[in-house]
């Protein structure tokens, strides 16, 4: 089947399809460009499938088209699924069909006033009705045009209705015509006369009385007696209840009364009415820590969703995933594992004891001001988020040591508490609306936090493995100031809003982060060549892993508020979505293992070194963005050795290719021409051959070479230029080797073969 009768048959097996979805109405609606990037990928990947003039059979074992055709059986798949099988949500009343009776015509009004007057005469003492009364009466506006005719609102009738029932001899009809009058006065803004009719009510537990009368005390100004009368309303539970509580507190706050507050909190009743800040100031401050808890746990999970729940969960499993596929020398067993992320979970509450430190006692906290929030977000949300987060490992030092065997897991660890707090913010962060917010925090926020929590556990790395004399109780504050800078100058940009030097920052974050999980994996005590680290099946994994986000997303607020409005937020998130996917999908997956070497960020790369290049600020700047990884994934390999052709003097001793292997790679200490700086070269492979060259006095078969080119692979009958060198000495120790101990036997070239 050539490539046109493949895709008239793919179009007509997905015809049908087209043809009930968009008898449905929905298909097309709000999300085409979904519909036309998933075809555009399969055109795509059947045109490559096509093109490719390689073994059909092996094509889709290429990493780049394994990964996109898993993603976009994985994108195709959701989508068919969710606009088949998830209806679109019944219709909402607009604010409009909601509220009609706030917008009846005058003439309306009018007669419902005349209504409420006809059923007065007959109940008055119903204070709820004449409540309604005087409210649809200061709905009618003060005056309006009809039929080229202006008219005025009647305010004499209502008035001179409840004034005539101040004669009765019923005192509570009296009460309650004084009250209505208090009222109507209020209404209409003359808050004096409105007091002093509420003040000469006999019967102060009448509904609407206390509530109306504190307020018209706070709109002039008298907030001690308004406090008071307040009180007085939350007594007798007034009609307006819950809103005299919200003024109450209000006032309480104000002037500092907290026997007031205290009253409140410690009655089961009143509790609950306590703003939270409130409450938790409270507590906080007099040292009531266990009920300081149930509120912040209860207010947390107050709006708690099971879609938000998934979401959180789903993020999680994507990156728990990464990194325990990272630690391919020595596996940890699952129950540190699950440990440890549960107690990165359970230590996320102690943040708030600290954020709360800092705002009572220290009075730090975010203003507006450029330094005051830098300093904030790196004090105030930064080292304290990376101290709760750290504290699992330290517990994992003190009672699990054995299970922190080799460098990789105390970064692991870390990575893992991280997770567990990152779970439970997003649970909190997940109470509302889930579009776009899923993909941002799956994409920038929980590898933040990972790659802050690194730094902090990188000190312990470097007191352990590198520095032996560069103790933990200085390492750790340094690495720990240094994460809580990254972590906080993540938070900053973002309430700056200057995305710019957001992204800037993060990528740099992400080059840092890769450095330092590379340099653990080299100096793993179990470091092993045979042991293969597969960069192709890591590409696949963050490739699908981070599809199933997006997915994730994309399913959730379908779920919530149907297929269509799931599509009108696709647009965003694909291009988002995809250029993250892209950059991890590379980014995170290429590591160059070298054994006991440690790479860091410098000024000039190795072949900047071995040419003795000026500094170059561009090209320092891509290599800290893009990462200054190359993997040189060659040991092991079974090569075919032959000189270059124009190398003479080395062609006399083997005029015919030498087969061989790579078995081993080396760093090497040069110098950088001119200057004579030292420098250490990780790019060195060890190669013994079958058979014996002599190119000095005796016969060798263990060589070094490293490749001419900055990133070489080896490719079907494409041989790769080297640099061959021979030992000068064979008693130097291969960690101390310098490039003096090595003589040059000029280029040659070097050919993978194939092994049956």
């Amino acid at each position: 089947m050539n490539f046109k009768k493949i895709i008239t048959f793919i179009t007509l097996c997905f015809w049908p399809f087209l043809l009930f979805a968009e008898g449905k109405k929905t298909f097309f609606v709000g999300r085409s460009l979904y519909f036309w990037v998933l075809l555009g990928g399969g055109v795509y990947i059947f045109y490559l499938y096509h093109i490719n003039k390689n073994e059909k059979k092996e094509f889709f074992k290429i990493p780049f088209v394994r990964s996109l055709s898993l993603s976009l059986i994985l994108l195709l798949f959701s989508f068919f699924a969710i606009n088949f099988f998830i209806k679109e949500p019944d219709l909402i009343k607009s604010p409009t069909e909601a509220f009609d009776e706030e917008y009846l015509p005058v003439k309306d009004l009018n007669q419902k006033e005349d209504l409420y007057i006809r059923k007065l005469e007959i109940s008055f003492s119903d204070p709820d009705l004449n409540f309604e009364c005087i409210q649809n009466h200061f709905r009618i506006p003060q005056s309006w045009e009809e039929n080229n005719r202006y008219y005025e609102r009647d305010d004499y009738t209502l008035l001179n209705f409840f004034s005539d029932r101040l004669n009765f001899s019923d005192s509570a009809y009296v009460d309650q015509a004084r009250l209505s009058i208090g009222l109507y006065k209020y209404f209409s803004d003359s808050l004096p006369s409105a007091i002093s009719y509420f003040n000469s009510v006999s019967n102060r537990n009448l509904p609407y009385l206390n509530y109306y009368l504190a307020v018209t005390y706070l709109k002039i100004g008298d907030t001690l007696e308004a406090k008071k009368v307040f009180s007085k309303a939350i007594q007798i539970n007034d009609v307006f209840y819950n809103a005299a509580f919200e003024e109450y507190t209000q006032l309480l706050e104000k002037y500092n009364d907290e026997e007031g507050v205290k009253k409140l909190l410690y009655t089961a009743k009143t509790e609950k009415f306590v703003p939270f800040q409130m409450a938790t100031k409270f507590y906080f401050l007099n040292g009531d820590y266990f009920k300081y808890y149930l509120k912040v746990l209860s207010h947390s999970f107050k709006d708690f969703k099971w879609t938000g729940f998934l979401a959180a969960l789903g993020i999680m499993l994507v990156w728990l995933f990464y990194i325990i596929r990272i630690d391919i020398y020595e596996k940890e067993d699952w129950f540190p594992l699950l440990l440890t992320l549960l107690y990165g979970m359970t230590f996320t509450f102690l943040a708030f004891f600290f954020y709360d430190f800092f705002r009572y006692y220290l009075s730090f906290d975010r203003t507006g001001s450029f330094w005051n929030d830098l300093l904030y977000c790196i004090f105030g949300i930064g080292a304290i988020e990376e101290l709760v987060k750290i504290i699992p490992l330290f517990l994992l030092v003190a009672f699990f040591s054995e299970h922190l065997n080799e460098a990789y897991d105390y970064i692991l660890y870390a990575c893992l508490s991280a997770l567990g707090f990152a779970f439970v913010e997003n649970i909190l962060y997940f109470d509302g609306d889930l579009a776009g917010i899923v993909q941002g925090r799956g994409m920038t926020s929980v590898p933040s936090h990972m790659i802050a929590s690194s730094i902090v556990a990188y000190g312990f790395v470097l007191s352990k493995y590198r520095f032996k004399n560069f103790p933990l109780w200085i390492s750790f504050p340094v690495f720990f100031l240094l994460g809580s800078i990254t972590h906080g100058l993540y938070d900053f940009w973002i309430f700056k809003q200057v995305f710019p030097v957001f992204l800037l920052h993060f990528v740099i974050s992400v080059s840092v982060w890769i450095i330092i999980i590379n340099n653990c994996m080299n100096n793993s005590p179990y470091f092993n060549y045979k042991m293969k680290y597969r960069s192709e099946n890591m590409q696949t994994y963050m490739a699908v892993s981070l599809t199933t986000i997006f997915v994730l997303q994309y399913a959730l607020v379908a779920w919530e508020k149907g297929p269509s409005i799931a599509g009108h937020s696709l647009t965003t998130a694909f291009i988002i979505g995809g250029i993250f996917t892209v950059y991890y999908t590379d980014k995170l997956t290429n590591m160059d293992l070298v054994k006991g070497y440690w790479n860091t960020i410098s000024v000039h790369s190795v072949t900047d070194k071995r040419r003795n290049n000026a500094f170059n600020l561009r090209l320092f700047f891509v290599r800290l963005i893009s990462g200054d990884i190359i993997p040189h994934h060659f040991v092991g390999d079974k090569v075919s050795l032959s000189c270059e052709k124009n190398n003479l003097k080395l062609l006399t001793h083997f005029p015919h290719p030498i087969n061989g292997e790579i078995i081993d790679r080396l760093v090497v200490t040069c110098k950088v021409p001119g200057t004579g700086n030292l420098f250490k070269d990780p790019y060195w492979f060890k190669l013994i051959t079958e058979e014996s060259i002599s190119p000095g006095a005796d016969p060798e078969t263990i060589f070094l070479f490293r490749f001419s080119d900055d990133q070489p692979t080896f490719t079907e009958n494409k041989p790769l230029l080297i640099h061959l060198y021979c030992f000068r000495n064979h008693h130097v120790k291969d960690d101390l080797l310098q490039k003096e101990d090595l003589r040059s036997l000029g280029k040659a070239m070097l050919r993978l073969r194939s092994v049956e």
